[in-house]
């Protein structure tokens, strides 16, 4: 098993003489000075970490640059490694900008919470957002796509895995399944949105309201239970079929197509209840096809 620890982080920018915190809308800009600095191979250290851009024009996440493996040895080298992208990354940025690991920014889409100022147009606006302008978003980032409106405003940490086994993927997805509401108490750390101080207080509360499409039909008649980010439907893996006591609708020619092909019944299962869903997510080449 082979893991990338990779961590979010957001570029505030702190202005003490007018008492003003702000988000930094350059993490382009950094990046290309990151990128700057090891082409001319300026910090040696540099060869163990890198950055790369997020949806957001305030946010930057580090990985290593290679895995580590399964073996116990390569967990000591985690903290260091995180260590030294924040002191490297730290090294780049202007004075009074620093990089913070927060759930969410509390002034979010209040006015003036950006570095520079932008005013939000949400008729003009790809995003058509009321409250943040399309000057947060990344330039690197294709706006020929249609994304929900908040989406890309919510700032996220997230562990990416890749294993040698498929099986032992299903494994690790429903052993993780118990823990998530024990991950999600450890994550109430923003109970402020927009400036205001609010009963909630997780993030994922609020991003699962944000993407929560569902028809009046869908939710009358029950075909779909939860927004798109929520719960899970279903265990995976063969030996946790036993586990899965909510009933859940399913495209049957989605789940026909999938056992046909000598896809687990359960996995089959999954897929073919996601599919249910209208795309949420479409490029310009599904937009526009090329006819080959």
């Amino acid at each position: 098993m082979m893991n990338f620890f990779g961590i979010e982080y957001s570029l505030i920018r702190f202005n003490h003489e007018n008492k003003r915190v702000q988000l930094c809308l350059k993490a382009n800009e950094i990046l290309k000075r990151f990128q700057q600095l090891n082409n001319n191979k300026t910090i040696s250290e540099l060869s163990q970490i890198r950055f790369h851009a997020e949806d957001c024009n305030f946010v930057i996440e580090g990985i290593p640059l290679k895995p580590y493996h399964s073996h116990p040895n390569n967990y000591y080298y985690v903290q260091s490694n995180m260590i030294l992208r924040r002191e490297q990354i730290q090294k780049i940025v202007d004075k009074n900008e620093f990089l913070m690991t927060i759930s969410a920014f509390p002034r979010l889409g209040c006015a003036a919470c950006t570095h520079s100022e932008y005013k939000s147009d949400p008729l003009n606006s790809f995003e058509s957002s009321i409250c943040c302008s399309d000057h947060f978003k990344t330039s690197n980032h294709s706006t020929n796509n249609i994304h929900h409106q908040l989406v890309g405003v919510v700032v996220v940490c997230k562990l990416l895995s890749k294993l040698l086994v498929f099986s032992e993927y299903l494994h690790l997805y429903d052993q993780l399944i118990p823990l998530t509401s024990i991950f999600l108490s450890l994550t109430t750390a923003c109970p402020i949105w927009r400036g205001y101080l609010s009963n909630v207080d997780r993030r994922w509360n609020i991003l699962s309201r944000t993407t929560d499409d569902r028809t009046k039909e869908e939710i009358e008649n029950n075909i779909l239970h939860s927004s798109r980010y929520s719960s899970v439907s279903c265990y995976l893996s063969q030996t946790s079929q036993i586990y899965n006591d909510i009933k859940i609708n399913i495209d049957h020619e989605v789940y026909q197509t999938l056992i046909n092909n000598d896809c687990p019944e359960g996995v089959a299962r999954h897929f073919a209840h996601l599919f249910l869903r209208d795309p949420l997510y479409v490029t310009d080449e599904q937009v526009y096809p090329t006819g080959d």
